[in-house]
């Protein structure tokens, strides 16, 4: 059922299942692009290794956490999907 809602919703909706606890809980800034299901990724010039360990165990929390419907992340996408069908609020 969230699946279905999420997509009914808008078809680019998916992606902020990872770009918004990216944001919210590791501080990383990503962007989804458009209506299907693309993360843009905007590293800087200069990165070091400290920072590439630090997206890569972010986004694998978030890929762990995600995979259960009804997770903290699922139920925020849910919410988004919910107000974006129903106009606002």
């Amino acid at each position: 059922m969230e699946w279905k809602l999420i997509h009914a919703a808008s078809a680019g909706l998916f992606p902020q299942l990872i770009a918004i606890p990216l944001h919210r809980d590791h501080g990383i800034i990503t962007m989804a692009s458009g209506h299907n299901d693309v993360i843009k990724l905007l590293p800087t010039m200069v990165i070091t290794e400290k920072e590439v360990d630090h997206f890569l165990n972010a986004m694998e929390a978030i890929l762990r956490n995600s995979q259960e419907v009804g997770s903290e992340n699922w139920k925020t996408i849910y919410q988004i999907a919910k107000r974006t069908i129903k106009g606002g609020d």
